[in-house]
């Protein structure tokens, strides 16, 4: 094996590529079995380190200064981000616009989404507190330390005597939180989306949940089944994906950058920043992540009701049957080519305002 390192962000995103690049079955699966056996060792490398930091935490309280999670920065985030789901989200009903025909109509539509109270409005009747409450409960467990933000890009790794060995940086955001925060955040990388159908990710967290089960016993909390543990923890990262990708479009050029048309940004300066380097592909796949996490569970019955609210009622009803199938090749690209279309028709539409700034 040729000696090397770097960044596993770079690895993850060459056998994406590879996945769908090929059509052989049996390259497919030797893709898959490859990522699993780096996700397995990243997975049991993150654990023995937080374990350790836990350790060292407990003999020493002054080795680590370790926040709390507070009820005011969850809200706070909690906020953000279902906001940005809201803006994500309105894509798709500008792709229907586009082909309305009817002037008056398509004035109408665009004025009811020109409504900054309309938001308002959606986050209220779908934000639950009693669902905002259950995740909030599962995200202040003091189980471990908690890396908390356990992506490709703050994984290194380095192959050495044909072993390939992984360090984890950017250890900023350590904090103490659930034990499987990490492995769930790693899972829902949208690459993996793309190699893994939702059924064989969680399968591969449950294979891991079982060892921090032998791990920390009876420091695991026992209000929550594995299952909900899954769907808590996925919830929430998926929610931040999207939230903090569409606030940071919007630090990199608040003045004349526009979210919605990607005006105003540099060439390149977007890509850059998501791990698939398309955004519309990006906001595609962690949308019908969600969508597909929310939908095996019944712990948030109004937030899905929420994000499946700007399909009208038949594409609706196909997007859940076809989600049930598990084709999600089929399902990102059409809503990546929607996010698109609705994103081109605003650019190019002369009922466009400047204030439409989601």
């Amino acid at each position: 094996m040729e000696e090397k390192d770097g960044s596993y962000d770079s690895v993850v995103s060459e056998q994406f590529r590879a996945y769908q690049g090929t059509s052989s079955g049996r390259s497919k699966q030797a893709i898959k079995d490859s990522v699993r056996k780096n996700l397995d060792a990243i997975i049991e490398h993150t654990f023995d380190l937080m374990q350790q930091c836990a350790d060292s935490s407990l003999r020493n309280k002054e080795v680590l200064a370790l926040s709390d999670y507070t009820s005011t920065k969850f809200r706070t985030q909690h906020l953000r981000n279902l906001g940005a789901v809201y803006d994500v989200c309105n894509q798709l009903v500008l792709a229907k616009l586009g082909k309305e025909k009817n002037p008056v109509r398509r004035q109408q539509r665009l004025t009811t989404l020109l409504d900054t109270s309309k938001a308002m409005d959606w986050t209220r009747k779908y934000d639950r507190k009693e669902e905002g409450d259950k995740l909030f409960d599962y995200l202040r467990l003091r189980e471990t330390i908690a890396h908390t933000d356990l992506r490709p890009e703050n994984i290194l790794y380095c192959d050495h005597d044909g072993v390939r060995h992984f360090s984890l940086c950017d250890l900023s955001d350590l904090r103490r939180g659930p034990a499987d925060l990490d492995l769930v955040s790693l899972l829902m990388d949208p690459r993996l989306a793309g190699i893994f159908s939702m059924e064989e990710i969680r399968a591969i967290n449950d294979h891991h949940h079982a060892g921090l089960v032998d791990r920390y016993g009876a420091q695991l909390s026992k209000e929550y089944k594995p299952k909900d543990r899954f769907t808590l923890a996925a919830v929430h990262v998926l929610l931040d994906d999207i939230g903090s990708v569409t606030t940071h479009l919007k630090q990199i050029n608040p003045q004349g950058g526009d979210i919605n048309t990607l005006e105003g940004f540099e060439q390149g300066e977007v890509e850059k920043m998501v791990p698939l380097g398309n955004v519309a592909e990006y906001f595609a796949r962690q949308y019908l992540s969600l969508f597909r996490v929310l939908g095996s569970s019944d712990l948030f019955p109004h937030l899905r009701k929420g994000i499946s609210a700007f399909a009208p009622e038949p594409q609706r009803r196909a997007l859940e049957a076809r989600l049930h199938i598990d084709h999600p090749n089929i399902l990102w690209r059409s809503l990546s080519s929607a996010w698109n279309a609705g994103r081109r028709w605003l650019s190019s539409s002369k009922n466009r305002m400047s204030s439409f700034n989601l």
